[in-house]
């Protein structure tokens, strides 16, 4: 009689042990009431360790879910991005295919991380199992309501960038111009993320719409760069002057000064007839010092903007470059003055309005 008592309970504490649990701990019960047409589902179960802090353990275990939740995601998209990598390697090289990979490898991170918006959470410690689960659920409308508002605000921002830009055009502030419309296409480079996810909860949905004037926005943005570029070759540079260490005349500002123009979409002339400005300098070697074994030696630098249309000066920079050492007097001013060519570029377009 014993014996069958004992085969019994055996038998029962089983099944008290899952009458305990919560329904959603059953795979049944979960695909009943939260369907894969309309939800994400992630499930974990654990033994909790011994000595474990069982609030923190059941965190740890809904993070776990929610990751698992966001594989059928991360899988779409990691499928879409590698069919794109590769035929993007073949049109346009290996620049480009690494900068797929990079919004990929974005995408995967926002997934299993903030992203899951709305999602919710629901954790179990079962006392006489010892074993923990967790689930986290996310409705796929409010994960496409989520994603489209995000984009909805990146592209106003974007929108927002491109107006002011085409406003500081038409005012010549070309490199503020130019800094409006990075920062809005660095808007729409962020939408990416959203709209591959958006693919994925919403296909053949609002993504649709949303890439076309995605599209629409980039196409905007590349042709007011245009114009500014265009801008741009319009203002013609002559830059002379004299430059000098310890008195004798050397040729090391200039022409880098030159070159540095060039590089920045403005052309340079030969001589005053044709240009639009005039870049004047006056450069020399000054302040020398000795210390130790080294000897030290500064730029003193003035560059004077005559618009040669009016003969009217634009404005002036003058400032006094870092300080250079070497072992022998002629080597430290020299190195002075070569080092100060991208600095006068610098001061000259934050300092003088023909360049903002």
């Amino acid at each position: 009689m014993k014996k069958m008592i004992l085969a019994i309970l055996s038998f029962t504490l089983p099944v008290l042990a899952q009458g305990n649990l919560p329904l959603w701990v059953r795979d049944a019960w979960r695909s009943t009431n939260y369907p894969a047409n309309e939800w994400y589902v992630g499930f974990s179960q654990n033994v909790l360790p011994s000595n474990a802090n069982v609030g923190e353990a059941l965190k740890a275990l809904e993070r776990t879910a929610q990751s698992s939740m966001a594989e059928s995601i991360i899988a779409f998209v990691s499928s879409n991005s590698e069919s794109s990598t590769g035929s993007s390697r073949r049109q346009q090289g290996e620049k480009f295919d690494e900068t797929i990979n990079r919004s990929y490898v974005q995408t995967i991170q926002v997934s299993t991380n903030a992203n899951i918006a709305k999602t919710q959470f629901f954790s179990h410690h079962d006392f006489q199992t010892n074993r923990i689960y967790a689930m986290a659920v996310v409705k796929k409308s409010d994960l496409t309501a989520y994603y489209i508002s995000q984009v909805e605000l990146l592209f106003k921002r974007a929108e927002t960038g491109i107006n002011e830009a085409k406003q500081l055009t038409q005012l010549n502030r070309k490199s503020d111009a130019l800094k409006k419309l990075a920062e809005s296409r660095s808007n729409l480079d962020e939408c990416g993320q959203y709209l591959n996810l958006l693919s994925v909860v919403d296909p053949g949905g609002a993504s649709n719409r949303l890439l076309t004037r995605e599209a629409t926005l980039r196409k905007q943005i590349t042709a007011i760069i245009a114009e500014t570029e265009e801008a741009k070759l319009s203002m013609s540079f002559y830059v002379n002057g004299k430059e000098t260490i310890e008195g004798e005349p050397v040729n090391i500002v200039i022409s880098k000064l030159k070159s540095i123009v060039s590089k920045n979409g403005y052309r340079i002339t030969d001589a005053p007839k044709g240009a639009a400005y005039n870049l004047r300098l006056d450069v020399k070697s000054c302040n020398v010092t000795t210390g130790g074994a080294f000897i030290f030696c500064y730029a003193c630098v003035r560059v004077d903007v005559i618009n040669l249309e009016t003969g009217k000066k634009e404005g002036s920079v003058d400032f006094t470059g870092p300080k250079t050492g070497w072992r022998d007097r002629g080597t430290a001013c020299r190195k002075a003055l070569e080092g100060v060519a991208d600095e006068i570029w610098k001061k000259i377009n934050s300092d003088i309005k023909i360049f903002k």
